[in-house]
């Protein structure tokens, strides 16, 4: 019966070391699929910052020929409406930048929850692992110490 006993405890050692080995791969694909995600949000959140870059330089263009236009014809014409008109497409102006900071501080804002998110996320794989490696560990080591000492009764 003793050998018996020495070759289940082995083959009982083998399939958690087996265990191991797939967990390890799966927390390894779990974290290969968070990186993953994270770059394809960084990505969308790049995407998202030119198209509002655009935008803006669009808006700026606009602006700057209204203003061109404008000064000139208070250049040749001063008046009150066309001062006035400059300030207005100045203040406008200003309002775009100021729109346009908030912007990136969101979109910038979004990346760091993201990014610390992915980073709790792999830190949460890693704990799970470690605490599922040590309960397998206790277990290989108990399997072993049984088999060695069925062996020696």
């Amino acid at each position: 019966g003793a050998a018996l006993a020495v070759d289940s405890s082995e083959q009982r050692a083998e399939r958690l070391a087996e265990q191991k080995e797939v967990l390890a791969a799966e927390a390894a694909k779990a974290k290969f699929s968070l990186g993953r995600a994270s770059l394809v949000e960084a990505a969308k959140r790049q995407a998202e910052v030119q198209s509002i870059e655009r935008q803006a330089q669009q808006i700026d263009r606009a602006i700057e020929q209204r203003l061109t236009a404008e000064r000139a014809a208070a250049s040749s014409n001063p008046s009150e409406e066309s001062k006035e008109a400059i300030e207005k497409l100045l203040k406008a102006r200003e309002t775009m930048n100021g729109e346009l900071v908030k912007a990136y501080t969101t979109v910038g804002k979004q990346g760091m929850l993201a990014e610390a998110a992915a980073v709790e996320q792999r830190q949460k794989i890693d704990k799970v692992q470690s605490q599922v490696d040590d309960v397998l560990n206790t277990q290989i080591e108990q399997a072993l110490e049984s088999a060695s000492g069925a062996v020696s009764s």
